[in-house]
C-alpha cells in the first residue's frame, strides 16, 4: 500500500496472516527447529502488528533464543484470570474452558460467591483477588474492601480474615492494584500474616517494581509466586495470543512462567488456539498452586525493573 513502510520481517508473500496461521507457524517452528538444531525459536520479538486497510494483522518470522533451555527441567506455566465478580456470563465462560486456570475471584461483587462455586465444581481453582491501595488512589480505586495503607493493623487483618470467610473455596490470594500497598513492609506483613495463618499462598501481582511481598513472604513463611508476564496490556485477541506465546518462550527458558490476563471475551478467545502450541512445547499447563515455591519461580519478574508492561493499577 502506499505510504506504508516495509520491513525485513514483512516483505514478500504472506506479509498478513490470521492469528490462527501465526500461531500455526510459531508451533511449526518446534518441529523446523528440531530438524535443523533449531529447537529454541523465539517468536515472541517476531511479530509485527500493522495496519492492512483498517485491519490489524499479524506477520512472524522465526528469531533464536540465544539463551540456554530448561534443559531436564519439566516446563510449566500457570495462567490467572483476574478481576472476576461482576459479570457471571464472563466468568461461565473461564470455568466451562478445559483448561487448568486459576480464576482470582474480587470480594463482595455481585456474583463473586456464585463464581466461586461454579469454579471449584467445574474444577478452577480459586483465590482471593486481594484489592490493595495504589498509588493512584483515591482517583484510581480498587473498590469495596481495599486495604490502605492508613489502617491499622487491627483492621487490615480483619478485612482480610472477612474476605476469606465470604470466598471459603480459595486457596490462595492475588493483589489487585496495590502499587502503593505491596511497597509497605508492615502492612504487607500484616495482611499476609492472615495469609499465613489459614495456611494459604501468596501470588503478587509485582504492580511495582518496588513490591516487599517477596521478603514478607519469606518472613512469615507464606508460600509465594509473582507473576512473569501479563497477557493483555494489549485488548485484541491477536495481541494476547501473542502475550501468550511469550509466555510459553519463558516457560521454555525458565522451566516456569506464571502469566495474568483479565476477563475479557479476547482473552477467552485466544486461550483455547494456544493450548496445543504449549503441549508441542512440552510444557504443562497447571493451576498457580503447582508453581508456588518458598520463592518465585524461575525467571519469574526478569522484565521487573523497567516496568515496561501496563499494570492493572492502570
Amino acid at each position: 500500500m502506499p505510504g506504508r513502510k516495509k520491513s525485513a520481517a514483512t516483505r514478500g508473500p504472506g506479509r498478513f496472516v490470521s492469528t490462527g496461521v501465526v500461531f500455526l507457524a510459531w508451533a511449526l517452528t518446534l518441529m523446523v527447529g528440531g530438524a535443523f538444531g533449531l529447537a529454541s525459536q523465539k517468536l515472541c520479538r517476531a511479530y509485527r502488528i500493522e495496519r492492512d486497510g483498517g485491519r490489524n494483522s499479524v506477520s512472524a518470522v522465526p528469531y533464536r533464543l540465544g539463551v540456554e533451555e530448561a534443559g531436564g527441567r519439566e516446563r510449566k506455566a500457570a495462567i490467572i484470570i483476574d478481576d472476576l465478580g461482576p459479570d457471571l456470563a464472563v466468568a461461565r465462560g473461564f470455568w466451562e474452558l478445559p483448561i487448568p486456570l486459576t480464576l482470582a475471584i474480587l470480594p463482595y461483587r455481585k456474583y463473586s460467591r456464585e463464581i466461586s462455586r461454579q469454579a471449584l465444581r467445574h474444577g478452577k481453582e480459586v483465590v482471593l483477588h486481594l484489592p490493595m491501595e495504589p498509588k493512584g488512589y483515591p482517583a484510581v480505586n480498587p473498590g469495596p474492601g481495599s486495604l490502605l495503607v492508613s489502617m491499622d493493623r487491627e483492621r487490615i487483618q480483619a478485612e482480610v480474615a472477612q474476605q476469606l470467610d465470604s470466598l471459603p473455596e480459595c486457596v490462595g490470594v492475588s493483589g489487585y492494584m496495590g502499587s502503593l500497598f505491596t511497597e509497605r513492609p508492615e502492612p504487607m506483613r500484616w495482611a499476609l500474616s492472615v495469609v499465613a495463618e489459614r495456611g494459604l499462598f501468596f501470588v503478587d501481582s509485582l504492580t511495582t517494581p518496588y513490591s516487599a511481598a517477596r521478603g514478607v513472604a519469606r518472613e512469615l513463611g507464606v508460600p509465594f509466586a509473582r507473576r512473569s508476564r501479563f497477557l493483555d496490556g494489549k485488548k485484541s485477541e491477536d495481541a494476547i495470543v501473542k502475550q501468550l506465546c511469550c509466555l510459553a518462550d519463558s516457560a521454555v527458558r525458565d522451566g516456569g512462567a506464571i502469566g495474568i490476563a483479565h476477563a475479557s471475551a479476547e482473552t477467552l478467545a485466544a486461550l483455547p488456539k494456544v493450548v496445543a502450541g504449549f503441549a508441542d512445547k512440552g510444557i504443562r499447563l497447571v493451576p498457580v498452586s503447582e508453581m508456588i515455591t518458598a520463592d518465585s519461580p524461575p525467571g519469574a519478574g526478569r522484565r521487573e525493573a523497567g516496568m515496561r508492561e501496563p499494570a492493572p493499577d492502570g
